[in-house]
């Protein structure tokens, strides 16, 4: 059977698409208190915080009759949630809590945060005189070398089996900009 085009009717396609929801974006420095909002309507609704990205962690969980709540130690439901407020507070930010939290109401996702850590860092020193960089990396995963790179080029490999590191033979102490890498 062929297919029967008719130039008379006209014909209406519909797409049905899911109310899209947008982060929130928030910047936290490190050691210091957080908030993330999460507003939740209902009688006792169950609430849970996880962090999704870079990979899926319960961080907190109430269910609000009265408060009884469960979280890791630096988390916690701190919100009025007798007036629906469960934000999400972090005690002190750690570096490794960089990443997209979301807040979920009797299973539905009601926030989305996007939370990115700063680390201020500030070095100051004289010539000839010895100075300790500092380097952050995201240790939930296995990191097994970290390397220092000035102008392209490694100067310093510290890896678990040279605990010292590896230099490559260049004055540490005539090194400027430099940066490190974990990987």
């Amino acid at each position: 059977m062929k297919p029967v085009l008719n130039p008379d009717m006209a014909v209406m396609v519909y797409l049905l698409m899911e109310q899209c929801q947008a982060f929130i974006f928030r910047e936290s420095m490190v050691n210091k208190p957080l908030t993330l909002p999460c507003s939740c309507s209902g009688h006792c609704p169950e609430v849970q915080w996880i962090r999704f990205i870079p990979k899926r962690a319960d961080v907190a969980q109430s269910g609000m009759c009265p408060k009884q709540q469960h979280s890791q130690s630096r988390y916690s439901v701190s919100g009025d949630t007798s007036r629906g407020d469960f934000s999400l507070t972090i005690s002190s930010v750690a570096y490794n809590d960089a990443g997209s939290y979301m807040c979920s109401c009797n299973g539905q996702s009601v926030t989305e945060v996007k939370l990115k850590v700063i680390v201020p860092t500030f070095v100051k020193a004289l010539e000839g005189e010895n100075v300790t960089l500092p380097c952050y990396g995201d240790t939930r995963y296995d990191v097994k070398d970290i390397k220092w790179m000035k102008d392209g080029h490694r100067v310093l490999l510290y890896t678990p089996a040279n605990r010292s590191g590896y230099n490559n033979s260049q004055p540490t102490t005539t090194l400027k900009f430099q940066y490190c890498m974990c990987y």
